[in-house]
């Protein structure tokens, strides 16, 4: 039922029209500008089974902001190259995209992880809104010391500088970093040109950054968010925006128009 009714708003232009108008109201007076780019509203989605931004259209008409997609590599046959096939296929969606970029899963070297991930975002920059640099637990194990990750993010951000259109570069981080371990991290973010963190440790992670950064950096929370208490809880704790993660079935599509309407309460 879940992917069901997805399917339904994709391929079904009168079912997306009919969505939107349930959810326009809900958006209305929420939206906001992060990192140079326009959100309707600050609710948003990751959709791990989503990697090719299939169904973004479907997440639009639910009432999401914006979409991530991925952890996608270069080289792999449903990597980086499929999504950005599939993204110039389709018309251009309402909502910005953020591609997830990480290594391919037979790469182990250190020059062989840094070669993919430029690879992929050399492939990748023109047709994401944001690019985010994957250094979660879930796709590097546990290699998520400083000299490592700016070893992958400082020729990403020097290939930035050949483009003409500046698109923000964010870094998704670990849930298991503590504080001490996220200052280090923070710091070069905020010296050397990191546009933001995708943060996955929930609220004490968010909170940590928030209170770092004295809540001057842009923050995304992705997180399995059940209810419209949690999203508060996250947005209280620094959060600019939350991708709520869709990658589960109980994942309800009133969600986000549940969250909405409790912030306009607000």
């Amino acid at each position: 039922m879940y992917k069901a009714g997805l399917s339904l708003l994709k391929h079904s232009p009168l079912a997306r029209g009919v969505s939107r108008i349930v959810h326009r109201e809900d958006s209305s007076g929420l939206s906001k500008e992060v990192m140079d780019l326009q959100f309707r509203n600050p609710v948003g989605v990751a959709a791990s089974f989503d990697t090719l931004a299939d169904y973004r259209s479907a997440f639009s008409a639910l009432g999401c902001s914006f979409e991530l997609i991925g952890p996608l590599s270069f080289g792999e046959k449903n990597g980086i190259r499929a999504a950005v096939n599939g993204l110039q296929r389709r018309s251009a969606a309402s909502i910005p995209v953020g591609i997830i970029i990480t290594k391919a899963p037979g790469s182990t070297t250190e020059d062989e992880i840094q070669r993919d991930y430029l690879n992929a975002f050399e492939y990748a920059y023109d047709f994401a809104d944001m690019l985010i640099l994957d250094f979660s637990d879930e796709n590097l194990g546990s290699v998520h010391e400083l000299d490592f990750i700016q070893g992958i993010t400082d020729p990403v951000l020097n290939t930035r500088l050949s483009y003409e259109t500046v698109r923000p570069v964010l870094l998704r981080l670990s849930r298991l970093l503590g504080r001490e371990e996220l200052e280090p991290i923070l710091d070069y973010c905020l010296m050397n040109g990191v546009d933001g963190i995708v943060a996955t440790g929930g609220t004490r992670q968010v909170a940590a950054i928030n209170e770092f950064t004295k809540g001057r950096y842009p923050v995304i929370a992705l997180s399995a968010v059940r209810n419209a208490a949690k999203a508060n809880e996250l947005f209280a704790a620094g959060a600019s925006l939350i991708a709520l993660d869709a990658s589960s079935g109980r994942f309800r599509h009133s969600l986000p128009q549940i969250i909405l309407k409790s912030l306009k309460i607000k």
